[in-house]
């Protein structure tokens, strides 16, 4: 589900990797600091949340030059701004980082 239309980077690599980056965050944390598995599992269902509810919306950026992803960025930073485009949108991710959120609120008034 898009607002936007138009042609946009391939950016469906990036929410996996940010998903990976707060597991890797919330074990690196968890052997740092020793926390018990509830206070665990709600800074991982923080984490993942937030990773989801920010990669729902995605800019579209337009291909420009020959394709690439250099010249497209370089009009992403420089061009872009100025007449901007509505950002694609992903309804399962917001909700589904939404839920994650609101679980690991709830989780952590309980332990508290």
């Amino acid at each position: 589900m898009a607002f936007g239309k138009g042609p946009h980077l391939n950016l469906n690599w990036l929410t996996p990797l940010l998903v990976i980056l707060a597991l890797v965050l919330s074990f690196a944390a968890k052997w740092l600091v020793p926390l018990s598995l509830p206070r665990f599992s709600v800074l991982l269902l923080n984490l993942v949340g937030t990773v989801l509810l920010a990669s729902a919306f995605e800019p579209n950026f337009p291909k420009h030059g020959d394709g690439g992803w250099r010249d497209s960025l370089k009009y992403a930073v420089k061009e872009f701004p100025k007449y901007g485009s509505p950002p694609a949108f992903d309804l399962v991710r917001f909700y589904v980082g939404l839920l994650f959120l609101l679980a690991g609120t709830i989780m952590s008034a309980a332990l508290s």
